[in-house]
């Protein structure tokens, strides 16, 4: 009997970036405008090097 050839399923290349979960602003001015708002908590804007996005920190 014939052996069948079946191919193989690749998953997809899902890349796990630490910034997945975190809200992403498309410019500096943006996330300024928001870390301002905030009122309990003193905010730092940073640049993101893994989505070139700006994300806020509590972090100091």
């Amino acid at each position: 009997m014939p052996r069948r050839n079946q191919t193989k399923q690749h998953s997809r290349l899902v890349v796990d970036i630490p910034c997945k979960r975190k809200k992403r602003f498309n410019s500096e001015a943006k996330a300024l405008e928001t870390a301002e708002q905030a009122t309990e908590v003193t905010l730092k804007v940073y640049k993101c090097p893994y989505c070139k996005g700006w994300h806020l920190s509590s972090a100091v």
